[in-house]
């Protein structure tokens, strides 16, 4: 070591990386120790901006996607659900749509409308699902069972007509 060496040496090495950490934080270079030491005080005690160490683009283009991905299975849940509530006989074709709607915006509201719609017994609508009386045919007898009765054979013997003629 030399005994006389200059003693500007060591400030200007400390200068050099308080001026850079004053550029960084947007004080100018030639700020005080003392400023620069309060500035990044501030800087570092205060509440973060999220903005500057997350990706926000990103995060609200994975937030799009996912929501777009539960809309998608809100709307198969809706249709399914809505669907079985159809078969079972808690709706009417002309109720379908509305039932879709609160399914996919409430579905607890559509759940309790279920439950309602028919406890202890059949759903409201389930006898509009039946078949009637009125849309079978009629049972028909073959044409030996019919030549074979005695009524027939009266009624045939009473009008004069051959056995059998009543038949088409």
């Amino acid at each position: 070591m030399k005994p006389n060496a200059p003693e500007t040496a060591e400030p200007a090495s400390l200068a050099e990386p308080a001026a850079a950490q004053a550029a960084l934080i947007g004080l100018p270079p030639e700020t005080p120790p003392k400023d620069l030491l309060a500035a990044l005080k501030a800087k570092f005690e205060g509440e973060p901006d999220p903005a500057r160490y997350m990706p926000v683009a990103a995060v609200q283009s994975m937030l799009a996607g996912r929501m777009e991905e539960r809309l998608a299975l809100s709307e198969e849940r809706a249709e399914e659900k809505a669907s079985r509530a159809f078969k079972d006989g808690f709706l009417v074709t002309a109720m379908m749509p509305w039932a879709k709607a609160l399914c996919r915006s409430d579905e607890a509201a559509f759940d309790d409308y279920l439950a309602k719609s028919g406890p202890g017994s059949e759903p409201v609508f389930a006898h509009l699902m039946k078949p009637s009386h009125a849309t079978g045919t009629p049972p028909r007898a073959s044409a030996s069972e019919a030549s074979a009765s005695d009524l027939e054979r009266a009624v045939c013997g009473q009008l004069g007509l051959k056995p059998g003629s009543l038949i088409e």
